[in-house]
């Protein structure tokens, strides 16, 4: 449901500024491609869960200094792929020369919503992890491509919880645990 959520909000997104696109016809306001993704969650002195994958990734820019990203993601835990995560972030981009061809920079402010659960399991049976995020990102724009790198720092008030009522801190000897969570993607697409 939540993947369908995003592909519908991303498609919406997408064709509200189609008329924007159609208005500038020569501006590459688009781009589609796909991603390396990590996401990394950390409690110190209990665990540190480590997600790679990938993910589906569109960028629509409004200027050269504005632009909306979404991404459907999937990856699994590096120790065992059993466990896996699915699902999408938004973002609002401020920056400079997101439309324009060469390098570019950008704060990213958005929302992300996934589930983690073993491989197979229904979504409801998986644990909902979502919340705010702030990033930072570069990346250059050639005149087909674009390259981009980001770095998400997450709230991670659910990961925290899940931390301390899974019984992890208690396993680990812990009785207290700062838990961050961080998602980073390194993404490829094409410009239209």
């Amino acid at each position: 449901m939540g993947r369908q959520v995003a592909v519908l909000g991303l498609a919406g997104v997408i064709a509200l500024c189609s008329g924007v696109a159609q208005a500038a016809a020569g501006d590459k306001m688009f781009s589609i491609g796909g991603s390396l993704y990590w996401i990394d969650v950390d409690a110190t002195h209990v665990t540190t869960m480590d997600f790679t994958g990938g993910s589906i990734v569109g960028t629509a820019a409004f200027s050269d200094n504005v632009a909306v990203r979404g991404s459907i993601y999937g990856a699994a835990w590096d120790v065992d792929d059993e466990l896996e995560v699915t699902g999408y972030d938004t973002q609002l981009l401020i920056g400079a020369n997101l439309k324009g061809e060469g390098f570019k920079y950008y704060v990213a402010l958005g929302v992300f919503d996934e589930r983690i659960g073993l491989a197979g399991d229904d979504v409801d049976d998986k644990e909902r992890f979502r919340g705010a995020q702030l990033g930072v990102g570069f990346g250059y724009n050639w005149p087909q491509v674009a390259l981009d790198y980001t770095l998400n720092v997450r709230s991670a008030d659910d990961y925290a919880d899940f931390v301390e009522e899974s019984g992890m801190m208690q396993v680990a000897g812990a009785r207290r645990s700062e838990v961050t969570a961080t998602a980073t993607s390194l993404a490829l697409s094409l410009r239209f």
